[in-house]
């Protein structure tokens, strides 16, 4: 997860498992090589190699997702999309009931790993409304990072009618 884009009026969090689509593309391509190598000298088994990347394919590609948070304060809208192989999903909130972000962390099933999400909190609905960002194994100090990036921008907002406070005023002469 990374910040994208810091403004007063505008935040963008994305996270890109770019890392991970190369790795598992690498490894799909040298399985789908050695499949069709083996189809061409007349062995079955290469039918094995590709129906096991087939498979593995339809199971891990759609985990690796391209999330993007963009956080706009002129329209006051919260919006995400999600983009997969599958297609994509947006979705958007009110940004004046985005109560903040918080870590949560959570351990895999099958070998008691932590998991660290991000996860956004709605309020203005009983429970509160919680959105939790599914990156595919995400760093964990990213996520604290951009989760006290967001909080702090949401705090961070000023009326519209005051003078920002890191702009230089000029004097009358």
């Amino acid at each position: 997860m990374r910040i994208l884009h810091y403004t007063p009026d505008l935040l963008v969090i994305e996270h890109n498992p770019i890392k991970w689509m190369v790795i598992f593309g690498a490894i799909v391509a040298v399985f789908v090589i050695g499949g069709i190598g083996a189809l061409i000298d007349g062995n079955v088994v290469g039918w094995l190699f590709l129906g096991m990347m087939a498979l593995l394919s339809w199971v891990v590609f759609p985990l690796l997702r391209l999330i993007r948070v963009r956080l706009r304060r002129p329209d006051g809208v919260a919006e995400l999309r999600i983009t997969s192989l599958l297609g994509h999903k947006d979705e958007a909130y009110p940004l004046a009931q985005l109560a903040g972000a918080e870590a949560e962390v959570r351990y895999g099933k099958s070998n008691s790993q932590p998991e660290s999400q991000m996860v956004l909190v709605f309020r203005h609905t009983e429970p509160a409304t919680r959105i939790r960002l599914d990156a595919f194994q995400p760093d964990p100090e990213d996520v604290l990072h951009v989760t006290e990036t967001v909080n702090g921008w949401l705090k961070s907002a000023l009326p519209r009618h005051h003078a920002s406070p890191n702009r230089s005023e000029e004097r009358p002469a």
